[in-house]
């Protein structure tokens, strides 16, 4: 029989993860009233920090490099509070304008080297959330925007507490292997190179800080769940192959 204390903390574990999923999932969605009051206000930092602390293998990762560009590059931001259309216009630019924006934020931008490629990643990816009765995200948004992917990694560890706390052994061993699979196929594949793109065109920035703490975290919970994703490296998004390429050659015709 499984010690009780032991399981216990396990759902614990479990929960904290899923919170801290959560959190970056919520961080990266386009800066909404109560988002831009919950970045400003402290309020993220704070239920991250609470959340990190909480599982054993990231208690290191807020004190460690990550979680210090996060902190850093928050406190930069608003050492003149930016308003939040200013806020929004910064999120429009890196990640959320309708027609390629600098960033994308999809898997299979990074991932699929053609649109069939792409088209059969997504249905893949949804295909991993019907199983577990998720539903698309609202308004015909796309599968693999990683606030979705990591959205259904806290659904996995919430599903994998409950499991937990019931003592269902066959549900829990479900879960962390759904969970594993997701997190090799398709999470922990990309987050590195949307960390270094964003990195370019948002150096010391937030949105390059978190997408360092999310790369940074995927990771561990790679390791964690025993994932080998073949990570990705190229740093063209597949929406703006081609458009780059253009923007700099018109640039150079113009030197």
């Amino acid at each position: 029989m499984a010690d009780p204390q032991s399981a216990g903390a396990e759902v614990v574990r479990a929960e904290a993860r899923g919170r801290v999923y959560a959190a970056l999932s919520r961080a990266f969605l386009y800066p909404d009233p109560p988002l831009y009051e919950a970045l400003v206000s402290g309020e993220f930092l704070t239920v991250l920090e609470e959340a990190l602390a909480e599982v054993p293998e990231a208690r290191g990762l807020w004190g460690a490099a990550a979680g210090a560009a996060l902190r850093d590059a928050l406190g930069r931001s608003l050492e003149r509070l930016p308003t939040r259309a200013e806020w929004e216009g910064r999120y429009l630019r890196l990640l959320g304008q309708p027609a390629a924006p600098l960033c994308p934020p999809f898997e299979t931008e990074y991932t699929a080297s053609h649109l069939y490629m792409q088209t059969q990643a997504m249905a893949d990816i949804a295909g991993f959330y019907r199983a577990f009765g998720v539903g698309l995200p609202e308004g015909g948004g796309r599968p693999d925007h990683i606030a979705t992917e990591l959205e259904f990694l806290y659904f996995l560890s919430v599903k994998e507490a409950l499991a937990l706390d019931d003592g269902h052994g066959e549900r829990l061993a479900v879960c962390r292997e759904a969970h594993s699979r997701f997190l090799e196929d398709h999470l922990g594949r990309w987050t590195g190179v949307l960390h270094a793109l964003l990195r370019r065109h948002d150096e010391g920035g937030f949105y390059a800080a978190l997408a360092g703490l999310t790369d940074a975290w995927v990771s561990l919970q790679c390791e964690r769940a025993g994932a080998l994703p073949r990570k990705v490296t190229r740093l063209t998004p597949l929406s703006r192959d081609g458009l780059d390429a253009g923007v700099a050659g018109a640039g150079r015709k113009g030197e």
